[in-house]
């Protein structure tokens, strides 16, 4: 099973540290570029099987009032897809997550995660395949004491059978202090740092994430090289492990 999990800034498509002055104003409006942007999106994520995107916007005023899920799935052949929205600035942005799927999507929780400020959630959906798995998307917050209490209320709603997958950009690296009480609480055994994934023109922070339960094996661990969003791309395969050969 091939996942892929991305921060795609609503299709903003910040690619240098000036654009985040040039392109403010893609922060408010729908352009003909943010649109062209998503078509890229759309190319990349066609190849995967799983995909979690955060940062989307679901009908705001900035993609046109239209949802960027739906464009997207369209666009990438998904047949299966869920959003969870976790933000609304009035008549500017609807802040969301989304899951893409090539096999069907039963909902588990459309959490709203705790921390001084709302807005952050945790999408979970069941995927059904013949080795049936849970997955989560979720963007965390900025703040460490924030992000420890939703990484907390994360793992609470985690199966206890270990086949699960935790996707997203989640503002922290993987040596962060936070991280390393989440896989000894739930049993993660492949800590290793990720692949650098931000800022996407000279990635040097492993800030977005794919993380498998004790039953779930991740192989092919890497950022791809696709300059659409702030944030790279990062991919990975799993498979259960009682399938390993």
């Amino acid at each position: 099973m091939k996942l892929l999990s991305w921060n795609i800034q609503a299709g903003i498509a910040t690619t240098r540290f000036s654009q985040y002055a040039t392109r403010a104003h893609r922060q408010f409006l729908q352009t003909p570029g943010k649109l062209n942007t998503l078509r890229g999106i759309a190319d990349v994520i066609a190849d995967y099987d799983v995909v979690c995107l955060q940062e989307v916007d679901l009908g705001g005023r900035r993609s046109g009032f239209s949802s960027q899920v739906e464009f997207l799935a369209a666009e990438s052949n998904h047949p299966y897809f869920e959003a969870q929205e976790n933000r609304v600035v009035r008549k500017i942005s609807r802040h969301g997550n989304a899951i893409f799927s090539r096999y069907p999507l039963r909902i588990e929780d459309d959490m709203k995660l705790p921390g001084k400020f709302v807005g952050r959630g945790a999408l979970i959906a069941r995927v059904e395949h013949a080795d049936s798995f849970v997955v989560v998307n979720t963007h965390l917050s900025l703040g460490a004491v924030d992000r420890a209490a939703q990484l907390g209320a994360i793992g609470e709603a985690l199966p206890s059978s270990g086949k699960w997958v935790l996707c997203g950009d989640l503002n922290l690296r993987a040596s962060d202090p936070a991280l390393k009480v989440f896989y000894a609480e739930h049993e993660v055994t492949q800590m290793s740092n990720g692949p650098a994934s931000y800022p996407s023109w000279t990635p040097k922070q492993d800030l977005d994430h794919i993380l498998c339960g004790a039953d779930l094996l991740r192989t092919d661990y890497l950022a791809l090289p696709v300059l659409k969003s702030d944030h790279l791309p990062v991919t990975a395969t799993i498979v259960a492990r009682d399938h390993e050969v």
